[in-house]
C-alpha cells in the first residue's frame, strides 16, 4: 500500500470466526485459543494501519469468502470480490477417476488436528453413523484429546489416525479408500482438502460456514441441501445455525456415486471478478497480501499453496 499505482490487494482472509453455539467442541484449550484469535481479529481490523490504509487505495479487494466481505468495514465493501485462492495444479493430477462404487463406507478427515479443525465433529458424526469408519489424515497438539473422545464415545475401534502423510498417500486415500471427505472445520477460509478431495473425485461433506462451500461450489456447482446430505449419513448431528452441505454428488447420493473431472486455475480467472479496465496496462497491476495472518497467498491463476503434502490444510 505504501508503493504508488494501482492494485488489486488479496486474497484477504481472517473473517471467519467459529460459531460460538458450536464452541464445546472445541475444548478448553480451544476456547482459550479462540478467545485470544477473536482480540487479534478486532485488533487487525480496527488498529492496523497497513491494513486500513492498502484497504482504502486499492481498486480492488479480493476476499476468501463471504465472511471476509461482511468483516472489511462497510465502506470498502463495494470493491471487495469473494476470490477463492485454493486451487490445484492440473498437472499435478492422476488421469480423472471414473464413476465412484464405493461399498466401504469411509469417511476421511485430512487436515492438521487442531480444535477448530473440526476433528471433535467428525467423531460425532461418525458415533452416530455405526456403519461407517474414519480414517485421520493429519496430526497435531489436538490428537491426545481426539483419541480420548474417540474411546469415550465408543468409536475408537473405527477411528484410524494415521498421521502425517505424503500427497501422493493423501489423493490413493482419497480415489481408492474413502468414501466422503468429513470436513466440519469451524473457520477455515479456504480448505485446500475440499478442492483435492473434489479433484479426485471424492464428495465432500462440509458445514455451511467460512471457505469451504464456496470453493466447492466453484468446483462443481450447487450444493445438495442438508436434506441431501442426510441421505449419506442419515444422523447428522444438529449444529445450530449451521448445516452439513453435500458436493459432489448428484442423485445417486445414497449410493455414493459420482463422477467428478479436475478442477484447475481455469475455474477462477482474474478478470471474472476484477473490473476489465484495472487490468490495462498490466504493468500497473500488483497483487498484495496483507500478511500470513489474514492472506493466504496469492489468489492468481498460477499461484498454489499448502497443498496436502505433509502439512494437510
Amino acid at each position: 500500500p505504501l508503493v504508488p499505482g494501482r492494485f488489486v490487494y488479496g486474497p484477504v482472509g481472517g473473517g471467519v470466526r467459529v460459531p460460538w453455539r458450536l464452541a464445546r467442541y472445541l475444548g478448553l484449550r480451544g476456547i482459550a485459543y479462540e478467545a485470544v484469535r477473536e482480540l487479534a481479529r478486532l485488533l487487525g481490523r480496527y488498529l492496523n494501519p497497513l491494513a486500513r490504509l492498502a484497504w482504502r487505495r486499492a481498486d480492488v479487494i479480493l476476499a476468501q469468502n463471504p465472511e471476509t466481505v461482511r468483516w472489511l468495514p462497510r465502506r470498502h465493501r463495494a470493491r471487495a470480490h469473494v476470490f477463492p485462492n485454493a486451487l490445484v495444479a492440473l498437472d499435478e493430477l492422476p488421469p480423472p477417476p471414473g464413476p465412484r462404487t464405493a461399498t466401504d463406507r469411509v469417511a476421511l478427515f485430512v487436515g492438521r488436528l487442531l480444535p477448530w479443525k473440526g476433528g471433535a465433529i467428525a467423531l460425532e458424526v461418525i458415533a452416530r453413523a455405526p456403519d461407517w469408519r474414519l480414517a485421520v489424515i493429519g496430526d497435531g497438539p489436538d490428537r491426545r484429546r481426539l483419541e480420548r473422545l474417540a474411546r469415550r464415545r465408543g468409536v475408537a475401534e473405527r477411528v484410524e489416525f494415521r498421521g502425517w502423510q505424503q500427497r501422493d498417500e493423501v489423493w490413493r486415500v482419497m480415489r481408492e479408500e474413502a468414501s466422503i471427505l468429513l470436513f466440519p472445520s469451524l473457520h477455515d477460509e479456504a480448505g485446500w482438502a475440499v478442492v483435492e478431495a473434489l479433484s479426485n473425485g471424492l464428495p465432500v461433506l462440509c458445514l455451511d460456514h467460512g471457505g469451504p462451500p464456496v470453493v466447492a461450489h466453484a468446483a462443481c456447482g450447487p450444493a445438495g441441501s442438508a436434506r441431501t446430505a442426510r441421505t449419506v449419513i442419515p444422523s447428522l448431528p444438529e449444529l445450530g445455525d449451521r448445516a452439513f452441505l453435500l458436493f459432489g454428488v448428484g442423485r445417486g447420493a445414497s449410493s455414493l456415486a459420482t463422477s467428478m473431472q479436475p478442477i484447475g486455475t481455469g475455474q477462477h480467472p482474474l478478470s471474472a471478478v476484477v473490473p476489465t479496465h484495472l487490468l490495462r496496462p498490466p504493468q500497473r497491476l500488483s497483487t498484495r497480501t496483507e500478511g500470513e495472518q489474514h492472506a493466504s497467498g496469492v489468489g492468481v491463476p498460477g499461484a498454489f499453496g499448502n497443498p496436502s503434502t505433509g502439512s494437510p490444510s
